[in-house]
């Protein structure tokens, strides 16, 4: 891509997986049912996506690596790092984990990446601050984020907004505006769209595809027909974050405290 873009995407998430360590109830990408991101290889329908996107003239600001849990993929998350960095359609790459099994992410990788973000679900600073000295020891140049979620939307509530609540709820929509994803071929104005594989509702990302055309679909004034029955932006009362069916929380964090503290 030459010149000035003609669309800028100030952020776009990819699933490399849709496998996790975790099963926290209630998770908003619907682990473990969560479908497969990509119908083959993941770092195939990257390139073809991003090949479309750049001929277009678009520019990711900021492309997301995650999952599932992306480090349980570390063939894929490589690969895919590397397919983005040498796109000319991103500016930037961030992985982002849960930070519970850090023996997946590839050595290989950290040099690709401007950004790690760390879903915290525990219950102090310990695993963060592990992290945060790790990068500083083996990759200072890697921006650190942590995450830390205070509740979630519920998932698991059947609801039907009609069509009129629908369209408010994507007015409103927290995740159409910092969540554009791409999976499965498809340019999604929200990650729930893909995790509840409501295909219809994504843009394919087709050759001659142009600018205007994706931000029509990123800025259409119409509500897809599965936004009607969003329990995430239904207003129901939020639940805890990262609760588990047993022991592998602190059990994990242990593990992944080991790991941090060895590895150089």
């Amino acid at each position: 891509m030459s010149g000035a873009p003609t669309l800028v995407i100030p952020e776009v998430e990819v699933s490399v997986t849709a496998a996790c360590s975790l099963a926290c109830a209630q998770c908003g990408f619907f682990v473990p049912d969560q479908p497969r991101p990509f119908d083959g290889p993941a770092q195939d329908g990257l390139i073809q996506a991003l090949t479309v996107l750049e001929q277009a003239g678009v520019r990711i600001t900021s492309l997301a690596l995650l999952g599932g849990e992306a480090t349980l993929a570390p063939a894929a998350l490589l690969a895919c790092a590397q397919v983005a960095r040498a796109s000319p359609a991103v500016e930037r790459v961030e992985v982002v984990t849960n930070g519970l099994t850090p023996k997946g992410l590839p050595a290989a990788l950290l040099p690709l990446i401007d950004r790690l973000s760390l879903s915290d679900y525990t219950a102090d600073d310990e695993l963060a601050s592990a992290w945060a000295r790790f990068l500083e020891r083996v990759a200072p140049e890697v921006e650190f984020r942590r995450r830390r979620h205070g509740q979630w939307d519920p998932v698991d509530t059947l609801v039907d907004l009609g069509v009129e609540g629908g369209q408010r709820a994507y007015d409103a929509c927290w995740y159409r505006r910092h969540c554009v994803t791409l999976e499965r071929g498809r340019l999604f104005v929200c990650s729930r769209l893909p995790k509840r594989r409501h295909d219809e509702a994504g843009l394919p990302l087709r050759a001659g595809l142009t600018a205007d055309r994706i931000s029509a679909h990123l800025q259409a004034p119409a509500a897809p027909t599965a936004c009607r029955f969003c329990s995430q932006m239904a207003g129901l009362p939020g639940v805890v974050p990262g609760r588990q069916p047993d022991d592998r929380l602190p059990k994990l964090r242990a593990r992944a405290l080991t790991w941090l503290a060895q590895t150089r």
